[in-house]
C-alpha cells in the first residue's frame, strides 16, 4: 500500500517523544483518530461517532470507551458528552497554542466532506493555508501537555474534606486506591474512600485487603472475558464477606485440599476454604495461609474428621 499525498495530520512532537511511551496500543490508536479529526482539520475540537473509532482502530466499542476515558484522565483530551441527536465531541489539549487551530465557534474555518464521503481539508476563508506559514519558533510552542480537566482543577482547589483525618498508613492506602484506574466503571472518589477508613464498621486492614481482592478478581474476570461493573460495590462486598486477598500459596493450598478431601466424608473443598464436619460442629481452613501452616492444619483437621466418621 502507498499513501496519498500531500494530505497529512499534524501530530505534536511531544506526544511522540514524551507521551507515546506512557500509553497502550489501544490508547495510541484512539489518540490518532482524535488527532485525525482535530489537528488534521486545523481545529481543536471535533464531533466523532463511536462507530468511527471502532472502524478506524479495529477495537471493540468497550475498548474505545476505555481508551477515551484513560486519555481524558491523562489530561490529553477533553470529552464533551453528546446525546441521542448529537455526537460526543473531543478536544485536543494544547498549551501555548500559536497554531490558530479553530474551535467550534471559530467562523474562519468551514469543514467539509466531499461527495465521495472522504474527509476533505477545510476551506480557509480569506486566508492562505496558515499552518504552513507558522514560524519555526512558534511551532516549538505547540506542545501537547497533560493539564488537569476543569473538574480536576476544582478538586485540586478544594481538597477532600476528610483526608487530613487519616493516619499515615490510611493516607498511603487512600492515595493508592483513588489513583487506581479500574478496567470498568469510574474511579473511586476521595471522600468515599475516606469514609471507609474513618468508619467504625471497618478496620484499615479490611479496606486494604478488600481492595487487593478487587484487583485480583478484576484480573481473573478480564482473563475470562467477564467484567466487574462497580469497583466500590465490589470492595464493600469483599469487606462484608471477610474475603482475604490470595497469596502466592493460595492455588497450591486449594489443590492440596481438593486432593485431600477426595473420598473423605465430612470434608469438602470450597472456593476460598476447605470445611470439615466434626460431630455437630463445622470447622473451616482458609487457603490463604503459608504453605507449611496450611499443610499441618489440613492434616490435623483431616484426622479429626476421619476419626469422627469411624
Amino acid at each position: 500500500m502507498t499513501f496519498d499525498a500531500p494530505n497529512y495530520t499534524q501530530v505534536p512532537n511531544s506526544f511522540i517523544e514524551l507521551c507515546m511511551r506512557e500509553i497502550s496500543p489501544a490508547e495510541l490508536k484512539t489518540m490518532m483518530v482524535v488527532l485525525r479529526y482535530t489537528t488534521g482539520f486545523h481545529r481543536r475540537r471535533a464531533a466523532i461517532a463511536l462507530s468511527t473509532y471502532v472502524k478506524l482502530t479495529g477495537l471493540t466499542k468497550q475498548g474505545v470507551v476505555n481508551s477515551l476515558k484513560s486519555l481524558s484522565i491523562k489530561g490529553w483530551i477533553d470529552i464533551f458528552p453528546g446525546n441521542r441527536t448529537k455526537k460526543s465531541e473531543y478536544e485536543i489539549l494544547i498549551k501555548n497554542d500559536t497554531s490558530q487551530l479553530s474551535r467550534p465557534d471559530d467562523s474562519r474555518v468551514v469543514n467539509s466532506v466531499d461527495q465521495g464521503g472522504q474527509l476533505s481539508r477545510p476551506q480557509v476563508v480569506n486566508s492562505v493555508d496558515h499552518i504552513n506559514k507558522v514560524k519555526k519558533n512558534e511551532r516549538k510552542n505547540i506542545v501537547l501537555t497533560m493539564p488537569l480537566s476543569a473538574k480536576d482543577e476544582r478538586r485540586k482547589s478544594q481538597p477532600a474534606r476528610f483526608v487530613n483525618q487519616l493516619n499515615p498508613d490510611q493516607r498511603k492506602a487512600h492515595d493508592q486506591i483513588i489513583k487506581f484506574i479500574p478496567q470498568w466503571g469510574p474511579q473511586l472518589k476521595s471522600d468515599d474512600v475516606c469514609a471507609w477508613f474513618l468508619s467504625k464498621k471497618y478496620t484499615t486492614q479490611q479496606v486494604i485487603d478488600a481492595f487487593m481482592v478487587y484487583r485480583q478478581d478484576a484480573q481473573e474476570a478480564q482473563a475470562k472475558g467477564r467484567s466487574i461493573k462497580n469497583m466500590g460495590g465490589a470492595i464493600v462486598a469483599a469487606i462484608k464477606t471477610g474475603r482475604q486477598p490470595k497469596n502466592a500459596a493460595f492455588e497450591a493450598n486449594k489443590q492440596m485440599a481438593i486432593a485431600a478431601a477426595n473420598g473423605v466424608d465430612g470434608m469438602q473443598a470450597m472456593d476460598q476454604y476447605v470445611k470439615f464436619r466434626v460431630g455437630n460442629d463445622e470447622e473451616t481452613l482458609k487457603y490463604n495461609l503459608p504453605s507449611h501452616s496450611f499443610s499441618s492444619n489440613l492434616e490435623h483437621y483431616k484426622r479429626k474428621t476421619q476419626m469422627e466418621c469411624v
